[in-house]
Protein backbone atom coordinates (compact mmCIF):
# COMPACT_ATOMS: atom_id res chain seq x y z
CA UNK A 1 0.00 0.00 0.00
CA UNK A 2 2.85 2.38 0.84
CA UNK A 3 4.33 1.98 -2.66
CA UNK A 4 0.94 2.75 -4.23
CA UNK A 5 0.58 5.89 -2.10
CA UNK A 6 4.09 7.01 -3.06
CA UNK A 7 3.27 6.48 -6.74
CA UNK A 8 0.12 8.57 -6.47
CA UNK A 9 2.03 11.33 -4.68
CA UNK A 10 4.66 11.37 -7.43
CA UNK A 11 1.96 11.36 -10.11
CA UNK A 12 0.24 14.32 -8.48
CA UNK A 13 3.52 16.20 -8.10
CA UNK A 14 4.41 15.70 -11.77
CA UNK A 15 0.98 16.91 -12.88
CA UNK A 16 1.19 19.97 -10.62
CA UNK A 17 4.61 20.89 -12.05
CA UNK A 18 3.29 20.44 -15.57
CA UNK A 19 0.16 22.52 -14.99
CA UNK A 20 2.21 25.23 -13.27
CA UNK A 21 4.46 25.49 -16.32
CA UNK A 22 1.47 25.68 -18.66
CA UNK A 23 -0.17 28.37 -16.50
CA UNK A 24 3.01 30.47 -16.60
CA UNK A 25 3.26 30.04 -20.37
CA UNK A 26 -0.37 31.12 -20.85
CA UNK A 27 0.24 34.27 -18.80
CA UNK A 28 3.35 35.10 -20.84
CA UNK A 29 1.55 34.52 -24.15
CA UNK A 30 -1.40 36.67 -23.14
CA UNK A 31 1.00 39.54 -22.53
CA UNK A 32 2.71 38.89 -25.88
CA UNK A 33 -0.63 38.94 -27.70
CA UNK A 34 -1.58 42.28 -26.15
CA UNK A 35 1.76 43.83 -27.11
CA UNK A 36 1.60 42.44 -30.65
CA UNK A 37 -1.89 43.91 -31.12
CA UNK A 38 -0.95 47.30 -29.68
CA UNK A 39 2.21 47.61 -31.74
CA UNK A 40 1.01 45.78 -34.88
CA UNK A 41 4.17 43.71 -34.55
CA UNK A 42 3.97 40.90 -37.12
CA UNK A 43 7.20 39.24 -36.00
CA UNK A 44 6.01 39.12 -32.40
CA UNK A 45 2.68 37.68 -33.54
CA UNK A 46 4.51 34.93 -35.45
CA UNK A 47 6.52 34.05 -32.33
CA UNK A 48 3.30 33.84 -30.35
CA UNK A 49 1.86 31.53 -32.97
CA UNK A 50 4.84 29.17 -32.72
CA UNK A 51 4.58 29.23 -28.93
CA UNK A 52 0.90 28.36 -29.10
CA UNK A 53 1.72 25.30 -31.21
CA UNK A 54 4.26 24.18 -28.59
CA UNK A 55 1.75 24.86 -25.82
CA UNK A 56 -0.78 22.69 -27.65
CA UNK A 57 1.71 19.83 -27.46
CA UNK A 58 2.02 20.34 -23.72
CA UNK A 59 -1.75 20.32 -23.30
CA UNK A 60 -1.85 17.05 -25.20
CA UNK A 61 0.69 15.78 -22.69
CA UNK A 62 -1.69 16.54 -19.83
CA UNK A 63 -4.25 14.39 -21.62
CA UNK A 64 -1.65 11.64 -22.11
CA UNK A 65 -0.88 11.62 -18.38
CA UNK A 66 -4.45 10.83 -17.40
CA UNK A 67 -5.14 7.52 -15.74
CA UNK A 68 -5.96 4.65 -18.06
CA UNK A 69 -8.26 1.69 -17.73
CA UNK A 70 -5.90 -1.26 -17.69
CA UNK A 71 -6.82 -4.47 -19.49
CA UNK A 72 -4.33 -7.03 -18.16
CA UNK A 73 -4.04 -10.40 -19.86
CA UNK A 74 -1.50 -13.27 -19.63
CA UNK A 75 1.33 -12.84 -22.11
CA UNK A 76 5.06 -13.30 -22.49
CA UNK A 77 7.59 -10.53 -23.01
CA UNK A 78 9.01 -12.27 -26.05
CA UNK A 79 5.59 -12.47 -27.70
CA UNK A 80 4.77 -8.83 -26.95
CA UNK A 81 8.09 -7.17 -27.69
CA UNK A 82 9.88 -9.26 -30.34
CA UNK A 83 7.81 -7.82 -33.25
CA UNK A 84 8.60 -4.30 -32.04
CA UNK A 85 12.32 -5.07 -31.75
CA UNK A 86 12.49 -6.79 -35.13
CA UNK A 87 10.94 -3.75 -36.83
CA UNK A 88 13.30 -1.39 -35.02
CA UNK A 89 16.34 -3.51 -35.87
CA UNK A 90 15.75 -3.00 -39.60
CA UNK A 91 15.71 0.77 -39.23
CA UNK A 92 18.79 0.86 -37.00
CA UNK A 93 20.87 -1.29 -39.35
CA UNK A 94 20.86 1.50 -41.94
CA UNK A 95 22.45 3.76 -39.29
CA UNK A 96 25.00 1.07 -38.35
CA UNK A 97 23.52 0.78 -34.86
CA UNK A 98 23.22 -2.77 -33.53
CA UNK A 99 20.22 -4.03 -31.55
CA UNK A 100 20.28 -7.26 -29.55
CA UNK A 101 17.74 -8.81 -27.21
CA UNK A 102 17.55 -11.83 -24.96
CA UNK A 103 14.65 -13.42 -23.08
CA UNK A 104 14.80 -15.72 -20.03
CA UNK A 105 15.48 -19.38 -20.80
CA UNK A 106 12.44 -20.32 -18.70
CA UNK A 107 10.07 -17.53 -19.54
CA UNK A 108 6.88 -17.12 -17.54
CA UNK A 109 3.57 -15.46 -18.24
CA UNK A 110 3.03 -11.87 -17.13
CA UNK A 111 -0.43 -10.54 -16.49
CA UNK A 112 -0.03 -7.06 -17.99
CA UNK A 113 -1.77 -4.56 -20.21
CA UNK A 114 0.02 -5.25 -23.49
CA UNK A 115 -0.69 -1.83 -25.02
CA UNK A 116 0.62 0.06 -21.97
CA UNK A 117 3.74 -2.11 -21.75
CA UNK A 118 4.51 -1.58 -25.44
CA UNK A 119 3.98 2.17 -25.01
CA UNK A 120 6.53 2.24 -22.18
CA UNK A 121 9.11 0.13 -24.01
CA UNK A 122 8.67 2.15 -27.22
CA UNK A 123 9.50 5.35 -25.35
CA UNK A 124 12.61 3.79 -23.83
CA UNK A 125 13.76 2.44 -27.19
CA UNK A 126 13.23 5.83 -28.82
CA UNK A 127 15.54 7.44 -26.26
CA UNK A 128 18.12 4.70 -26.71
CA UNK A 129 18.21 5.03 -30.49
CA UNK A 130 18.45 8.83 -30.30
CA UNK A 131 21.48 8.40 -28.04
CA UNK A 132 23.18 5.83 -30.26
CA UNK A 133 25.50 6.48 -33.18
CA UNK A 134 27.28 4.33 -35.77
CA UNK A 135 29.10 1.38 -34.23
CA UNK A 136 27.13 1.51 -30.99
CA UNK A 137 24.74 -1.09 -29.58
CA UNK A 138 21.36 -1.16 -27.85
CA UNK A 139 20.85 -4.19 -25.61
CA UNK A 140 17.44 -5.37 -24.41
CA UNK A 141 17.44 -8.07 -21.74
CA UNK A 142 15.02 -9.56 -19.25
CA UNK A 143 15.27 -11.82 -16.26
CA UNK A 144 12.90 -13.20 -13.66
CA UNK A 145 13.78 -13.64 -10.02
CA UNK A 146 11.31 -14.96 -7.43
CA UNK A 147 8.42 -13.74 -9.54
CA UNK A 148 9.84 -10.27 -10.15
CA UNK A 149 10.25 -9.49 -13.85
CA UNK A 150 12.99 -7.02 -14.77
CA UNK A 151 13.40 -5.58 -18.25
CA UNK A 152 16.56 -3.59 -19.07
CA UNK A 153 17.23 -1.40 -22.09
CA UNK A 154 20.85 -0.24 -22.29
CA UNK A 155 22.80 1.80 -24.80
CA UNK A 156 26.47 2.80 -24.99
CA UNK A 157 25.80 6.35 -26.09
CA UNK A 158 27.09 9.43 -24.25
CA UNK A 159 24.86 8.86 -21.23
CA UNK A 160 22.71 11.27 -19.22
CA UNK A 161 24.39 14.58 -18.31
CA UNK A 162 25.00 14.71 -14.53
CA UNK A 163 23.00 17.93 -14.35
CA UNK A 164 19.87 16.08 -15.54
CA UNK A 165 20.24 12.84 -13.56
CA UNK A 166 18.03 13.90 -10.63
CA UNK A 167 15.27 15.37 -12.81
CA UNK A 168 15.41 12.94 -15.72
CA UNK A 169 11.76 11.88 -15.35
CA UNK A 170 10.38 15.39 -14.78
CA UNK A 171 8.29 16.88 -17.60
CA UNK A 172 10.13 18.99 -20.20
CA UNK A 173 13.59 17.93 -19.04
CA UNK A 174 15.76 17.24 -22.07
CA UNK A 175 19.22 17.92 -23.46
CA UNK A 176 18.04 17.50 -27.08
CA UNK A 177 17.07 20.53 -29.12
CA UNK A 178 13.62 20.25 -30.66
CA UNK A 179 12.36 17.67 -28.15
CA UNK A 180 9.74 18.41 -25.51
CA UNK A 181 11.20 16.04 -22.93
CA UNK A 182 7.98 14.26 -21.97
CA UNK A 183 8.60 10.69 -23.17
CA UNK A 184 10.20 9.44 -19.95
CA UNK A 185 7.63 11.30 -17.83
CA UNK A 186 4.75 9.53 -19.53
CA UNK A 187 6.60 6.18 -19.50
CA UNK A 188 7.23 6.33 -15.75
CA UNK A 189 3.66 7.35 -14.96
CA UNK A 190 2.35 4.54 -17.14
CA UNK A 191 4.62 2.14 -15.24
CA UNK A 192 3.27 3.37 -11.92
CA UNK A 193 -0.30 3.04 -13.18
CA UNK A 194 0.22 -0.66 -13.80
CA UNK A 195 2.07 -1.25 -10.53
CA UNK A 196 5.60 -1.29 -11.97
CA UNK A 197 8.66 0.88 -11.39
CA UNK A 198 10.85 2.57 -14.00
CA UNK A 199 14.32 3.76 -13.10
CA UNK A 200 17.63 4.86 -14.56
CA UNK A 201 21.17 3.58 -14.01
CA UNK A 202 24.35 5.10 -15.45
CA UNK A 203 26.68 2.73 -17.27
CA UNK A 204 30.47 2.95 -16.92
CA UNK A 205 32.42 4.25 -18.75
CA UNK A 206 29.51 5.62 -20.82
CA UNK A 207 25.93 4.80 -21.63
CA UNK A 208 22.49 4.57 -20.07
CA UNK A 209 20.45 1.69 -18.68
CA UNK A 210 16.70 2.01 -18.14
CA UNK A 211 15.22 -0.60 -15.80
CA UNK A 212 11.54 -1.57 -15.71
CA UNK A 213 10.60 -3.74 -12.73
CA UNK A 214 7.30 -5.59 -12.57
CA UNK A 215 6.85 -6.76 -8.96
CA UNK A 216 4.83 -9.74 -7.76
CA UNK A 217 1.56 -7.86 -7.44
CA UNK A 218 1.75 -6.28 -10.90
CA UNK A 219 3.17 -9.09 -13.00
CA UNK A 220 1.72 -12.11 -11.19
CA UNK A 221 4.26 -14.34 -12.93
CA UNK A 222 3.02 -17.83 -13.54
CA UNK A 223 4.82 -20.59 -15.39
CA UNK A 224 3.06 -21.71 -18.55
CA UNK A 225 2.48 -25.41 -18.87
Amino acid sequence: MSAEVDSLVELGASLRRLLHQIKGELFRLSTEVQLACCEADLERAERVGRSLVALGSRLNTVSALRDVELKPKPARLSELLSPLLEALEKGLSSRQVALTWEWPAEEADLVVDAQVLIEIVSALLENAQLASGPGETIIVSAHMDDGTCTLQIADDGPGVPPSLADTLFDPFVTSRAGHLGIGLTVARLRAWQMGADLGYEPVSPRGTRMVLRLPHGASRCEARA
